[in-house]
């Protein structure tokens, strides 16, 4: 079984085409050109391998592939592939070191599986090509809280090692992955906590050291790995309305895609949705855990509440708090801090509309149209009920949390604004008494706005607006000509709300109590209560 990804290979090159589809940083390419990738065709080649009767394109893509490789030891790109070969690496804003995770993952792959199917001399370029991305590896050292690429690079460390006969490279691709287990098992669950994206490609990395490393102890932990990971998965997953419950730390879509969906109907059993098929790694690799499959297929009581705590170090009020409560119908997960950075999903829910997709309940920070990553989001939960307040960062960037980071810390925007929005079939927006509704479906979101919201000391207001399957409520920030934003000057802001999930608009709004002092904002609503700060600073502050 194949997988085909966009565009036809090119005999110039060795290598598929496509467009550049990037997500606007490492490239400074341009949205839509044409490109060479270097990640998609050594994955093509991998599965022409495993697909068997093209062994001549396989090998011609893995010859495209290796040509672009820095072997130059003192250089800092040695070891990584740039992400296209248009572009070469000097180009790139920045390059990506994790290019020598990706590629070398693929490379290790053809070497344990199909190492009768390359020449001996391609196979030992192929072998040399893998020692070089996995020194590279080795150099940077990346630390555990990195979650998808700690488990990979040990992963490819540890199999350059045996392939290469490198011990140095085994022992510590062993070590760096006794690392990773101790720090997971300290925190209480991955640092990229509940990622959709990141937690499969960690379950898909450790299914890669099952199947391509022989050294016991690494396989021992890839197997305590293996569980950790459908534990992560089958704790967030919600069957009723076949999502993947919030918060989450990194996520690319708002919902479970076809081919997640694909992934986890085929390990569990539990029905598929969406029609597409598994990659070719799921197929290969050990099913979810018996005890945890029924997981997959309805929730183990009517309702539902798991608080996980991430830790960060020794001050417990410096801990990572998720919460996430659900019902048959419905789910609703926030995060105690959370950055409004366009990947995390520091507050989402989820709930059941008949006859069609999912309701998607997110909170954002929104500048000029897209998200804002110079927020933080605060919040505290129980139940279906939430409590959240907003600060400002001044050590994030604009659309990437740190990549786009402006170097005297000043933006410009000529519109900013805290939103609440729901995306869904019908999904209607409207005023409740000194609050408002999100609405889809039988069941609606209640707002219930801080009465008093600040923004650089002067009041702003909330509005509520419907548009084609996405309604939004907002707490305006600014609005008109460009406005130079100097985050760590600017005075106070309040930006709070109250958030619940119910089956019918609240008879009465009750609106966020709060109290400022020493440059705190506390807040408290139906028992909960959040700190926020309201000047700008830190993420960590």
């Amino acid at each position: 079984m194949l997988h085909l990804p966009p565009g036809t290979f090119d005999p110039a090159w060795n290598l598929l085409t496509g467009t550049n589809q990037g997500p606007g940083y490492h490239t400074r390419l341009p949205q839509g050109a044409p490109v060479h990738p270097i990640r998609d065709s050594i994955i093509h080649a991998v599965d022409l391998f495993a697909a068997g009767g093209q062994d001549g394109r396989a090998l011609a893509l893995l010859e495209g592939v290796l040509a672009h490789q820095d072997h130059d030891p003192y250089a800092a790109t040695f070891g990584i592939w740039p992400w296209y070969a248009d572009e070469p690496l000097a180009a790139m804003g920045p390059p990506d070191w994790n290019w020598a995770d990706f590629v070398g993952a693929q490379l290790a792959e053809i070497l344990v599986r199909f190492p009768a199917r390359l020449p001996a001399e391609l196979r030992a370029r192929t072998a040399t090509a893998l020692g070089d991305a996995a020194w590279s590896i080795f150099r940077r050292n990346v630390q555990p809280g990195y979650t998808n690429i700690a488990i990979m690079g040990a992963v490819v460390a540890a199999a350059a090692g045996e392939l290469c006969g490198e011990p140095r490279l085994l022992a510590y691709g062993r070590r760096r992955l006794e690392v990773f287990l101790a720090h997971t098992e300290a925190v209480g669950t991955f640092t990229e906590y509940n990622s959709p994206t990141y937690t499969v490609v960690a379950l898909e990395e450790v299914e890669r050291a099952l199947r391509l490393v022989r050294d016991a102890q690494t396989q021992a932990i890839a197997a305590r790995l293996h569980a950790i990971a459908w534990t992560v998965i089958a704790e967030h997953w919600h069957p009723g309305t076949g999502e993947w419950a919030g918060p989450c730390s990194r996520a690319y879509h708002d919902r479970v895609n076809p081919v997640l969906a694909a992934i986890l109907a085929y390990k569990t059993g539990a029905p598929a949705a969406g029609g597409a098929t598994p990659p070719p790694w799921a197929l290969l690799g050990p099913p979810c855990p018996p005890d945890l499959a029924p997981r997959f297929r309805a929730l183990p009581a009517p309702e539902l509440e798991i608080r996980r705590r991430a830790a960060k170090g020794a001050e417990a009020a410096r801990d990572t708090v998720l919460t996430t409560w659900m019902d048959a119908d419905a789910c609703l997960g926030t995060v105690n801090r959370g950055t409004t950075w366009t990947q995390c999903r520091a507050v989402l829910g989820y709930w059941r509309v008949a006859g069609a997709a999912a309701a998607v309940l997110r909170v954002r920070l929104v500048k000029d149209g897209r998200d804002f990553a110079s927020g933080i989001l605060a919040s505290a939960q129980r139940g279906p009920r939430a409590l959240l307040a907003l600060a400002l960062a001044t050590d994030q960037g604009d659309w990437h949390c740190h990549l786009d980071r402006p170097a005297d810390g000043a933006f410009t925007a000529s519109d900013l604004r805290l939103r609440i929005e729901l995306q869904a079939v019908g999904a209607r927006a409207a005023a409740c008494g000194a609050g408002f509704t999100l609405a889809a479906g039988g069941r609606l979101a209640a707002v219930h706005p801080l009465a008093d919201c600040r923004f650089d000391g002067a009041a702003v207001g909330w509005e509520a607006a419907t548009g084609a399957d996405c309604a939004q409520v907002d707490l305006v920030l600014h609005r008109g000509a460009p406005r130079r934003l100097q985050l760590g000057v600017l005075g106070a802001l309040r930006a709070a709300c109250a958030l619940e999930l119910r089956s019918a608009a609240p008879t009465a709004t009750s609106a966020p109590q709060a109290r400022e002092a020493d440059g705190l904002l506390r807040l408290s609503w139906d028992g909960l209560e959040v700190v926020q700060r309201t000047l700008a600073g830190p993420v960590a502050g």
